[in-house]
């Protein structure tokens, strides 16, 4: 976990406030796009654990598989919006499968790559032996234009910072022209996340399980960034993509409460308890004011100057940026 370099992954912009979070960990925070980057120490005082090892399969499963499947026909629908014709469709970070279930069922042909043994394992036998591969996504995963879709849901956060352009880069040549990247990831714009920081200033230490779960700091891979919509646009913009259409969904509803807050043990069960009922009422504005955490956006591969090509490197020497044609 270091510093973005250069300047912010998503803006490209140079210029970062510093802010504490909790123990040894900072946030660095983009002054023009606003941001958020995970700073940590080099060396981790105790052993992350993997992904799905720390968790209760029961209350997983009935805490976020049953979220994924109520969520599915959104994102499908707002697929559908911009390719009626459906296609072949990639789910990287595919998890258990329950996802991708649903995209098959909706007519798409499906394949999904998942780093998590026990996870892949499940998926697998949801999916069929030819539909999942155990790995992590990278150059040769996949043919070269051989996606029309390409999903990451709760995905790309997990990245790390120095990665994020030549993912990007990656995702671009996995897809056909007009090809759409779908990203789902916990957005600055909720008031989860904004209340959490606010009140962890004022309370203190005592609101540490919940900082620790909102960034995933005890886990082997932790959200390495936090995206607004304004952020997310301007790195699918910087990278090759279209910015189509943004809409935010429900993330804890009220009867998956107990289960998602219980889920890991970052969070005491008192203290459980004692949020339970604060859910309930931000579920209650965010329903309102048509917010969340969870930030949905959908985008077009276009033909353009990716940074890092010759072609970049030839129009900066021009004395021009790519990302301001």
């Amino acid at each position: 976990m270091t510093a973005p370099s250069p300047g912010c992954p998503a803006c490209g912009l140079d210029g970062f406030d510093s802010m504490s979070l909790i123990d040894d960990f900072r946030v660095d925070v983009c002054r023009a796009c606003r941001l958020r980057v995970l700073i940590g120490p080099s060396r981790r005082t105790s052993t992350a654990a993997p992904e799905f090892s720390r968790i209760n399969p029961a209350e997983y499963h009935r805490a976020i598989t049953a979220v994924r499947q109520r969520q599915a026909p959104a994102i499908i629908s707002l697929v559908r919006r911009h390719r009626p014709q459906g296609g072949d469709w990639l789910d990287v970070g595919c998890g258990f499968g329950a996802f991708l279930g649903e995209v098959k069922r909706a007519g798409f042909d499906v394949f999904g790559v998942e780093p998590d043994a026990v996870a892949f394992d499940q998926a697998r036998r949801l999916l069929g032996d030819e539909a999942v591969r155990h790995g992590s996504m990278k150059p040769g995963t996949r043919p070269e234009e051989g996606a029309d879709v390409v999903s990451m849901l709760d995905v790309l956060e997990h990245i790390a910072v120095t990665a994020l352009p030549d993912f990007a880069r990656l995702i671009h040549s996995t897809l056909r022209p007009d090809g759409l990247w779908v990203l789902k990831v916990p957005s600055t714009d909720g008031l989860f996340f904004q209340l959490a920081h606010q009140l962890r200033r004022l309370a203190g230490r005592g609101l540490g399980g919940t900082i620790r779960r909102l960034w995933q700091l005890e886990y082997e891979f932790p959200h390495t960034v936090y995206f607004n919509e304004r952020s997310l646009s301007l790195y699918l913009d910087r990278h090759g993509f279209q910015p189509l259409q943004t809409m935010y969904l429900e993330e804890v509803p009220n009867d998956t409460i107990g289960d998602r807050l219980r889920i890991d043990g970052t969070i005491p069960g008192a203290q459980a308890r004692l949020l339970a009922p604060a859910v309930r009422l931000v579920n209650w504005i965010e329903r309102r004011r048509a917010r969340s955490d969870a930030m949905v956006m959908v985008a077009r591969r276009v033909e353009r100057c990716l940074p890092g090509s010759r072609a970049d490197v030839a129009a900066t020497a021009q004395g021009s940026r790519p990302d301001e044609r």
